[in-house]
């Protein structure tokens, strides 16, 4: 199903974007973590749905607590731009250590951004390019 839904938010339509969100909320329902995380960036992004910010935590995290590391990274960058949650840098940064530790290569990069700006952490312009590269490197 969620792979259904792919395909349809893949081509861009209207009418396959409400179709697909569709499917993932059907998937997210019956407990599928990867469909709970696409859900939350349909809300996120207004993908098929009006956007909500809230319901778009609320999913991501539903998908976090089954220790999905690509919903553990999401959650970090929720509360990095304050997507449905207060902005905080040091949550951003607890997020994406988690999902690093469950090998997110996304969530190496971004804490290597975090470092390269001095974002909760000390700016450190060895540390966080490496990151980055890595992180991309991973993916």
């Amino acid at each position: 199903m969620v792979k259904q839904a792919e395909d349809l938010r893949k081509r861009g339509r209207s009418e396959d974007l409400v179709n697909a969100f569709r499917l993932y909320e059907t998937a997210a329902k019956a407990g599928d973590a990867n469909a709970m995380t696409s859900l939350g960036k349909c809300f996120a992004q207004g993908i098929g749905v009006s956007k909500d910010p809230k319901k778009s935590f609320e999913w991501i995290e539903k998908a976090a607590k089954t220790g999905n590391p690509r919903a553990i990274k999401l959650l970090g960058d929720s509360y990095l731009y304050g997507v449905g949650v207060p902005q905080s840098a040091t949550k951003a940064i607890e997020y994406f250590v988690n999902a690093i530790k469950l090998n997110e290569p996304t969530a190496r990069a971004c804490f290597g951004v975090l470092y390269a700006e001095g974002k909760g952490v000390p700016q450190d312009w060895k540390q966080g390019p490496r990151l980055v590269s890595q992180g991309c490197r991973e993916r």
